[in-house]
């Protein structure tokens, strides 16, 4: 359980991270049009022509809107309710547009358009997650666990420092005090090598959660 709760503070941590990041941002400016084939509003038979929104009960219309810093939101209209989710991805409309504009391409083969444009998942609304996407939104966790990993092997480091420099610690050697700071180094770093690893593989899990959590439809206020 000891083990367990240093990482379980980290995870914690890194989700507050991303909710900050995902849902500090600035709302709509301007619309924004995915194809020429559809306009300005994309309406159910296009949605479905397309697979998007699929998992939205009653949706009848969907509109684009970029922000202030070249992310964009999404306003649904479903039944008499209407929902907004945030995408922080900035290249997701040349990616729909791309989609749109090879659809009979792509119809064949949607591996072939994941493999272009790195797309490794997709949310609730059948909108693309990628690679890089990913990668920057764990950054933060890799960086927490290596750390956190480095503060947990600082004692059992000092103890290996002390052991090498001689069993009576005798640091006025200094012979034993260079050998005793090489074993605390090398110590701190594989300490540091293991959370980092450790937090790369948790990263990815809550990375690519905090980025569905992120999108998911809200009722618009």
């Amino acid at each position: 359980m000891k083990k367990v709760a240093p990482f379980l503070i980290f995870s914690l941590l890194v989700s507050g991270c991303m909710k900050l990041y995902y849902h500090g941002k600035e709302e709509a400016i301007k619309s924004v049009m995915i194809h020429e084939s559809i306009g300005d509003t994309l309406d159910q038979e296009e949605a479905g022509k397309y697979g998007w929104f699929e998992d939205i009960i009653g949706f009848e219309y969907a509109v684009f809107y970029e922000t202030k810093y070249g992310e964009f939101l999404i306003q649904i209209q479903a039944y008499e309710e209407q929902f907004i989710s945030r995408n922080s991805n900035k290249g997701t409309i040349k990616i729909l547009y791309d989609f749109v504009e090879k659809n009979a391409v792509y119809e064949g083969s949607i591996q072939l358009f994941e493999r272009k444009w790195g797309i490794i998942d997709y949310d609730v609304l059948r909108m693309p997650i990628t690679k890089d996407e990913l990668r920057a939104t764990k950054t933060c966790c890799l960086a927490g666990c290596g750390l956190g990993s480095g503060v947990l092997g600082y004692l059992p480091s000092i103890f290996l420092c002390m052991y090498v420099a001689g069993a009576d610690y005798d640091f006025r050697n200094a012979e034993n005090m260079v050998w005793g700071w090489i074993a605390f180094a090398g110590a701190e770093v594989i300490f540091i090598s293991i959370g980092a690893t450790t937090g790369n593989y948790i990263g990815h899990r809550l990375a690519l959660r905090a980025i569905k959590k992120s999108r998911k439809p809200k009722k618009s206020q």
